[in-house]
């Protein structure tokens, strides 16, 4: 019984992609492999070797994966079809966003960034009305945003700050804040976020 090279070929080059995004999304949540085996009840040497694109990641070892890392499988299958190699850690295609969907919140997050390599991440988050983030957030790196529709409800420890379409904000480091939309058409809010910290 002969092999089919080229499904074989699609097939690891499917499993290095996978991997890297873990990876680089594993770097920007300042996560350790040792950390995430532990979260994830696989070995480092597992990790490490989906991280390398050495080992296959069935469904049953990704879902684990995806919960230590706070993220929805869908996100590691997202593939810039469609746009020319040379502009891939460039550019990203309207259509070709990774997405994030917060199950029950009413938030949706679209990275704008090629990849959570370089030194800024752009994301751009949506909430529907009267939603809001179920969680305090508080990252080691600074982030900045600009309301693009709607209303923004933007808690920064005690103080809670209502921004309008057009008003632009700036977090420090290591400041609890949470998010929420007070309005009644949905808020769209554009996240720069440096360095990366998903």
């Amino acid at each position: 019984m002969t092999t089919d090279s080229s499904n074989s070929s699609n097939d690891n080059h499917n499993e290095i992609h996978i991997g890297s995004r873990i990876r680089d999304l594993r770097k920007a949540k300042r996560m350790t492999i040792k950390r995430l085996a532990e979260l994830a009840s696989c070995s480092v040497g597992y990790i490490s070797q989906i991280e390398r694109g050495i080992s296959d990641v069935p469904i049953s070892t990704l879902k684990p994966i995806a919960t230590a890392l706070e993220v929805q499988i869908s996100w590691f299958f997202h593939q810039p079809e469609g746009s020319p190699s040379e502009e891939q850690a460039f550019v990203v295609r309207q259509h070709q966003r990774s997405v994030l969907n917060f199950s029950g919140a009413g938030i949706r997050e679209q990275m704008l960034s090629p990849d959570l390599k370089g030194e800024t991440l752009l994301v751009m988050s949506e909430i529907e009305p009267d939603c809001e983030d179920p969680a305090e957030v508080t990252r080691p790196v600074e982030e900045a945003g600009l309301v693009m529709d709607g209303q923004l409800e933007l808690t920064l420890g005690n103080q809670t700050l209502l921004l309008e379409t057009g008003d632009s904000f700036r977090i420090p480091k290591n400041t609890p804040h949470r998010i929420r939309n007070p309005g009644d058409s949905l808020s769209r809010t554009l996240w720069i976020i440096t360095p990366p910290n998903y």
